[in-house]
């Protein structure tokens, strides 16, 4: 029987750091030069040449985001402990200049990798299926309305009709792979400099949440955002939410949202099974 889903709201509710420059100096240290007797005894013995004392070395500064990535690791680690869950969904994002909000209820496992989406909206009663391996490495979809007579179509994850209104493929769903694209970016930015992280608490959907901000001052090639947002709920250690922003335009203008996806009622290791993931299931309309 199917695992019964989270009730679906009427709204969705949307969602770090002081300059810190790196630098490194590096002190050359006198080797100690030694003058060598014979001792009266016939043993060998040094004497140290009178040289000045070196100096220790200056201590390497961390970069801000370390404390940032290891903190996002440790909830990508949570993440991957869920064999599956239930939860509530949401997402924001931006595709071909047009921004797009779409909210949901899903189901999500692990092995094979398994999601069910019902949309409440827009397109209320749509539902997408993705199985890894199954049907032919392709999505299952179907609308609601007129749109219905069409039945149950196939698609390819990444083709543009599958994206039409999202930015990321359904292959890339999940929690640890939220987080996973967080790390990576993080980890290639510990290479510069002109980052700021700021940490903070924030109240998410019930949740109390560790909250990671990290953003640079001004628009660099190597930075894709000005700032992200990790949000990481206190309870489960699960990462419920990701917020990017783009650089301003003008100075002192407000950095505009360009991708926002967050969980909430989430509900771990609920026991799903393949009939969750099956286009005849009585209780889809596939």
């Amino acid at each position: 029987m199917s695992a019964p889903l989270a009730p679906r709201p009427q709204n969705l509710g949307p969602s770090l750091l002081l300059a810190a420059g790196m630098s490194l100096v590096c002190i050359s240290v006198a080797g100690l030069v030694e003058a060598m007797e014979d001792a009266p005894d016939g043993q060998t013995t040094s004497r140290p040449v009178d040289v000045p004392a070196a100096r220790p070395a200056a201590p390497r500064k961390e970069h801000p985001l370390v404390p940032a990535l290891e903190a996002a690791r440790e909830a990508e680690a949570a993440a991957k402990k869920l064999e599956d869950y239930i939860a509530r969904f949401a997402k924001w994002d931006i595709v071909g200049g047009r921004g797009y909000a779409h909210s949901m209820q899903v189901k999500f496992r692990t092995k094979p990798m398994s999601v069910y989406m019902l949309f409440d909206k827009p397109h209320e009663g749509r539902e997408v299926i993705y199985v890894e391996g199954q049907n032919g490495g392709k999505l299952l979809a179907h609308e609601t309305g007129l749109a219905s007579l069409i039945g149950t179509v196939s698609l390819e994850p990444d083709s543009p009709r599958a994206l039409s209104e999202s930015k990321h493929p359904i292959t890339n769903f999940g929690m640890a792979k939220l987080v996973g694209g967080i790390i990576r970016q993080w980890e290639a930015e510990t290479r510069f400099g002109e980052c700021d992280v700021v940490e903070g608490e924030a109240d998410l959907h019930g949740m109390k949440c560790r909250v990671l901000d990290a953003s640079h001052p001004r628009p660099r090639r190597q930075f894709a955002f000005h700032k992200t947002r990790l949000y990481i709920d206190r309870a489960s250690g699960l990462p419920v939410r990701v917020e990017q922003y783009a650089f301003p335009s003008r100075p002192g203008q407000k950095p505009p949202l360009v991708a926002r996806y967050t969980y909430w009622d989430v509900r771990p290791n609920a026991g799903l099974a393949d009939r969750d993931f099956d286009p005849d299931n009585p209780a889809y309309d596939f």
